[in-house]
């Protein structure tokens, strides 16, 4: 007896299994209806019909509509999945939402090693690179080879010479198109890497992340003279200063010294009546 069931939209028909019975005999197994040339046509049949939506563009195959009206994306250029954050847009709602990581400051791909944290598994992937040593991009023309796709390209340009990614307002060259966009933000004063937290915004998304630590309290960076800790990898390096730098900012005042300039500047406020105008600053 056969019944119809339906699967993804279309209706199936089913044959019900057929249980072996231990104590019949062999003539009562054997279902009257089955054919086995019958069986093998079916299932080419639904191999067909798997691969049956093609790309008029590039002949590829699918197995589902949902995958092929996906793939004609690449060739209309259509990208309607937007981030509401920076307008970029993409033509997979999921990468969208990898992208969004950049905003958030998530970084769910750590390294098993070091502990440090990626937002995408190709940078993890890419990074764990730089244990082992591997470096698998060779240039050719200079026999110098690297651990990152984009760090070979880059290089490249200093062959050829490529001066495509030139900021129009300053006319500054850069290699990459991503350290341009960055430096357009300095005239523009964009800031579209946003905290959900306390909103407060940055111009990139490196500065998203160390901010994101203060949040969390975390002080990944650690001073090896003094064991200080730092959320941020730039406080760290200026905070070094203070052990192997000489104290160059003095007040002429009571020749006290600094190791940075900001905090000479607060300390001539304690004097009455000097200004740091009365004061030149070195540096």
């Amino acid at each position: 007896m056969e019944s119809s069931t339906e699967l993804c939209g279309e209706a199936v028909d089913v044959k019900p299994i057929l249980i072996p019975d231990p104590d019949a005999k062999d003539d009562d197994q054997k279902d009257p209806d089955f054919n086995i040339f019958d069986e093998i046509a079916a299932e080419r049949n639904a191999s067909l019909k798997r691969t049956a939506y093609q790309c008029n563009v590039c002949k590829r195959n699918f197995s589902y509509t949902t995958d092929l009206k996906r793939h004609l994306r690449i060739h209309t250029g259509e990208t309607p999945y937007q981030c509401e954050v920076c307008d970029r847009s993409f033509s997979v709602k999921c990468n969208l939402k990898t992208h969004m990581r950049t905003h958030t400051g998530e970084t769910p791909f750590s390294c098993s090693i070091c502990q440090k944290s990626f937002s995408y598994n190709g940078t993890l992937k890419a990074h764990m690179r730089t244990h082992t040593g591997e470096t698998p991009y060779f240039c050719e023309l200079c026999n110098k080879s690297f651990s990152r796709d984009t760090h070979y390209k880059r290089h490249l340009k200093t062959h050829t010479g490529d001066t495509s990614c030139t900021c129009e307002v300053c006319g500054k060259v850069f290699l990459r198109n991503d350290n341009l966009q960055l430096h357009v933000r300095a005239h523009t004063g964009e800031t579209p890497y946003l905290c959900v937290i306390c909103d407060k915004s940055f111009a990139a998304g490196s500065a998203l992340k160390a901010h994101m630590r203060v949040h969390a309290s975390v002080n990944p960076f650690q001073c090896q003279v003094c064991e200080k800790t730092y959320s941020n990898k730039s406080h760290l390096k200026r905070h070094i200063k203070t052990h192997t730098e000489e104290t160059r900012f003095v007040c002429h005042m009571c020749e006290k010294s600094f190791s940075r300039k900001d905090h000479l500047k607060k300390h001539v406020r304690t004097h009455p009546g000097v200004t740091i105008y009365d004061f030149e600053l070195c540096g």
